[in-house]
């Protein structure tokens, strides 16, 4: 591909992505969505390698679907309302398919199978291009529309928490866990999307800036030492200090403001009553039960020299033992009187 031609196509995904932000009928923003994927077909594609090839047919095959479902859905929507206007309520049945559709080209679960497969093939300045940047137009289309039942986007964004959780514990290709860790993180995003839309922009533009930083890590990793790191531990250093801090980003943790001791309460969350932070609680049980396993595995991993790329996988025994030991301690502490305040984390529940 002529080097020339290159910023013409990223113009494209720029102006396709202000399309979808400036418009309110439907048919330019599925215009901007379409402008969008055919501009980044040929970065994507640039490399001539077999499985570049692979990767882009399956992105453009699942773009096509998902821009078909949603045309389709547009169509019938105007044909029930008698308008194209994305600010107004639409139909159930529209609704549901342009919300299927919007998850398939993000990549949520269970509509996310593509999106492992697809980064995998890519090159490293591609394949930030698409964990990032190619998020937005369709994100910028959910937070626009108007919806009355929320049940749907609460069922994509748990599952998407969860199989981004769990499917990036045993994965030694980075490209993979950076795609799980994708899912997991618009999971939470589209969880509250409705409910909170400008703490979900800043959560996203913090996962754009760690996404970034991790793919470019990569790179000058790749360019210091003339190859392409394709396993976790290749990519990380024996004594590398912030291995840990990023890894524990990457998993996709709820966001919490603070992270409380095991045994101790604060005064007011006493006085009301331990649910009133039970919610947050759970949450932050299951997230260190899918943030730690990968972590720990890649400190246990740091001390084989003598087969650096390869580590054991976590047994089922102890995923599901690492998750049950949060929840055994979160329903100790929300068992516990109300009234008690433990000031020794020491002091037994």
């Amino acid at each position: 591909m002529n080097p020339s031609i290159i910023p013409l196509f990223f113009l494209g995904i720029v102006l396709g992505t202000g399309l979808v932000a400036s418009s309110s009928h439907w048919l330019l923003a599925w215009m901007g969505l379409e402008i969008n994927t055919l501009a980044i077909i040929p970065l994507m594609i640039q490399n001539r390698h077999p499985r570049a090839v692979e990767a882009t047919t399956k992105y453009f095959i699942t773009q096509a679907t998902a821009a078909a479902v949603l045309l389709a859905a547009a169509t019938a929507n105007a044909w029930l309302t008698g308008q194209w206007n994305i600010y107004e309520q639409a139909h159930e049945i529209p609704t549901l398919m342009i919300i299927s559709a919007l998850a398939l080209k993000l990549g949520l679960a269970p509509l996310h199978l593509w999106l492992p497969e697809v980064l995998q093939g890519l090159d490293l300045n591609t394949g930030l291009l698409l964990s990032t940047w190619q998020k937005l137009a369709p994100f910028l289309i959910l937070t626009q529309m108007p919806l009355n039942d929320n049940s749907l986007l609460i069922v994509l964004g748990l599952s998407s928490t969860l199989v981004g959780g769990w499917g990036g514990l045993n994965q030694t290709q980075l490209r993979k866990i950076m795609a799980y860790s994708s899912t997991a993180h618009l999971g939470w995003m589209i969880l509250i999307v409705k409910y909170a839309p400008a703490l979900t922009m800043f959560t996203l533009v913090v996962y754009w800036v760690m996404t970034s930083s991790a793919f470019l890590n990569i790179q000058i990793w790749q360019s210091m030492y003339n190859k392409c790191p394709k396993t976790i531990m290749s990519w990380l250093p024996p004594n590398n200090k912030h291995s840990t801090p990023h890894s524990f980003f990457i998993s996709g943790p709820a966001p919490d403001n603070k992270v409380r001791p095991q045994n101790t309460y604060s005064a007011g969350a006493n006085e009301a009553g331990p649910r009133n932070n039970g919610t947050t609680d759970c949450f932050n049980c299951t997230s260190w039960s899918l943030l730690l396993p990968p972590a720990f595995a890649c400190n246990r991993t740091n001390s084989l020299p003598q087969e650096p790329n390869w580590y054991p996988p976590m047994t089922p025994a102890q995923l599901w033992a690492t998750c049950l030991a949060s929840y055994i301690n979160f329903f100790r502490r929300t068992s516990s009187s109300p009234h008690t305040i433990n000031h020794s984390p020491f002091h037994p529940l």
